[in-house]
């Protein structure tokens, strides 16, 4: 997640941790965008939900653990349908 404002939510059983991408820091000690949710003990997490800064959330089920995942948003595009 790179888009300022987003959100992150993971959930491992009754547990939920949240990550936000934030722009702050400093000149000698800049900030990493990208969230990192630590390490789990698990294969996979039970989901991931991602709220973006215009208000369009999407989750994901089952994202394995000890890697790094992108998502995209485009902002001001069509909702799906189906949802």
């Amino acid at each position: 997640m790179q888009a300022l404002g987003a959100r992150g939510y993971v959930r491992v059983g009754d547990r939920t941790t949240m990550q936000e991408v934030r722009g702050d820091g400093s000149y000698l000690s800049p900030r990493e965008r990208a969230p990192h949710f630590g390490r789990w003990d698990r294969a996979s997490i039970d989901s991931l939900r991602v709220a973006w800064p215009d208000g369009r959330e999407e989750t994901h089920a089952g994202v394995a653990v000890d890697r790094e995942v992108e998502y995209r948003h485009t902002p001001n595009s069509m909702p799906d349908p189906t949802r």
